[in-house]
């Protein structure tokens, strides 16, 4: 029997002596230096891996990731390690070049902020408009992602109340089950031309008293507002925003509160039906009160016609039309 048979462990005697093999090849497998199939495959793999290491290490260099420039980085680095550690710099700016350093950091790391409080609003907008879009963005993981965006101490330290009120905003929108529920009862009962139930307007005033929702119904109520059949309802609603405004100016929604008192006037008739329902001379005082107080905030019912035009029917003159005119360029000259 041939040695080149023997396998691990196999004893022979053919010599008269035993031993142990210690190491074979096996039976099928062609040498590199002898003629096969597997030779000639063994070197086309070789000869192709050689080409395809060399092409990826020239364009690992080529974009900076190769041993060189690995290389030429480590050294950088380790030099200003080095220098600063001598309290030596490697390279001596000046004061102006500090501060321009500085402000460029400022300001990018304002980018990422503003991009953050953008992308958080959108998700607010894109949740009270569409309901599908909502459903989207919980399936997706929205909720945990913001939750964490929301709890990390980095964005108080950073961006202040901003982008912590626009985060908060953003996970109510997609996790209130309570208001989505009531206003998509709402939408159902506007789409069938019914009238609203107690029910759904006290609901509708709960929320709105409450500081972490009333922002959420607010802008429902915007959403709503194109169904003729929800006046009831903005007329109801009016005098609770008009109350948080006043109570709560640093947690109103001032830009969305200003559309809604502007689409209010436009849509409803000034001069009849505008406070049918409300206790009506206390309530106009309440509400001319805070629109003078709060003019530099409301610049789209200031401006708006349907608002002078009430304002010059109320008592038949053009005083409270002039002075409020006075107040908003007091304002804004």
């Amino acid at each position: 029997m041939s040695r080149s048979l023997y396998f691990v462990g196999a004893r022979c005697d053919d010599d008269q002596e035993s031993y142990i093999a210690c190491s074979v090849a096996s039976s099928n497998e062609t040498a590199d230096d002898l003629p096969g199939a597997g030779r000639t495959l063994g070197k086309l793999y070789n000869y192709a891996g050689r080409i395809l290491e060399r092409q990826l290490g020239s364009i690992a260099e080529h974009l900076g990731h190769g041993p060189c420039a690995t290389a030429v980085r480590i050294r950088r680095h380790r030099a200003i390690i080095i220098s600063a550690s001598k309290t030596v710099p490697v390279k001596p700016c000046s004061l102006a070049t500090i501060k321009a350093k500085r402000r460029k950091v400022e300001k990018d790391c304002k980018r990422v902020g503003s991009t953050k409080k953008q992308a958080l609003d959108h998700i607010t907008d894109l949740s009270v408009d569409d309901s599908y879009i909502r459903d989207l963005l919980k399936v997706v993981g929205a909720m945990d992602t913001i939750d964490t965006l929301r709890k990390d101490p980095a964005i108080w330290i950073n961006y202040g109340f901003s982008l912590q009120s626009s985060s908060r905003k953003a996970l109510a929108s997609l996790a209130d089950v309570q208001v989505n529920t009531l206003v998509q009862k709402i939408e159902t009962a506007l789409n069938c031309y019914a009238h609203l139930t107690p029910v759904l307007l006290d609901g509708i005033k709960f929320f709105l008293y409450d500081l972490d929702r009333s922002f959420l119904i607010i802008r429902h109520i915007n959403r709503l507002v194109v169904h003729r059949s929800g006046m009831l309802l903005l007329r109801d609603a009016l005098e609770t925003v008009i109350h948080f405004m006043v109570t709560r100016p640093y947690d109103f929604e001032w830009a969305k509160g200003d559309r809604f008192f502007d689409t209010l006037f436009a849509i409803l008739e000034p001069t009849a039906t505008f406070f049918v329902g409300i206790k009506h001379e206390d309530f106009i005082c309440t509400f001319l009160e805070s629109v003078f107080r709060y003019a530099d905030r409301l610049p789209r019912i200031i401006n708006s016609e349907p608002f002078q035009q009430w304002l010059a029917a109320l008592q038949g003159g053009e005083d409270i039309k002039l002075g409020l005119h006075a107040h908003h360029l007091l304002y804004f000259s």
